[in-house]
């Protein structure tokens, strides 16, 4: 796991807006401009009737971009719903399930060529936190919270190719306890215990890994 830059919460937003603006053939709302980016609850409030995905994004007031290793993406649980055999790939190594696995979506992602056949792209960078407490137990040190997909494929292909990694994703840290969906939601991991993830320095320990400048 390298680390590459610190990023702001901004621009992790204004990323995850370009990308869904663009799979939805429509513009970012011009009110994103005036967001108070600092009332997690206001942004999620914003995100949800201008319909994208809130919580994460808004919650985490600090970001970093890492670039990484195959075991690191092995180490990424996806959403439950995708397979049956668990959440995190490396427990799904050499299984059906991941070898079988086709987004279900008509046309496909236009990163499901690439990735497919291990060509990288920086627009393919994923957004992560930390896991939660029952997905650290399920050996899980990074989760998707935007790129599920991205990193199943890309992963597939890295086992088949056994070649290096390339895949960047953005890892949220220093959480905002007063953001509603930290206290409702993550078994309230990141409104309890901000603490413990207040500093890259202390997140990186949480997910027990050590970045590599």
């Amino acid at each position: 796991m390298k680390l590459l830059s610190a990023v702001s919460r901004k621009e992790v937003i204004e990323f995850y807006l370009g990308g869904e603006a663009f799979k939805k053939n429509k513009p970012i709302p011009s009110t994103f401009a005036s967001l108070n980016l600092d009332d997690p609850n206001g942004t999620d409030q914003w995100l949800r009737e201008n319909g994208f995905k809130s919580g994460v994004i808004s919650g985490f007031t600090q970001w970093a971009l890492l670039e990484l290793s195959v075991d690191d993406i092995g180490s990424i649980a996806v959403v439950n719903q995708i397979f049956k055999g668990g959440r995190v790939l490396k427990n799904l190594k050499g299984t059906r399930e991941l070898e079988d696995w086709i987004p279900n979506r008509n046309p496909l992602p236009i990163w499901y060529g690439p990735l497919w056949a291990n060509v990288w792209s920086d627009d393919y960078t994923m957004i992560l936190r930390p896991p939660t407490p029952s997905e650290r137990r399920e050996g899980a040190a990074l989760y998707a919270e935007d790129g599920s997909g991205r990193s199943i494929c890309y992963y597939r292909a890295l086992l088949r190719t056994v070649a290096p990694s390339r895949m960047r994703g953005y890892i949220g840290f220093d959480p905002n306890p007063n953001s509603e969906f930290f206290q409702k939601s993550l078994e309230g991991e990141f409104a309890k215990n901000a603490a413990l993830y207040s500093t890259l320095e202390n997140m990186m320990r949480m997910i027990g890994a050590t970045p590599v400048n």
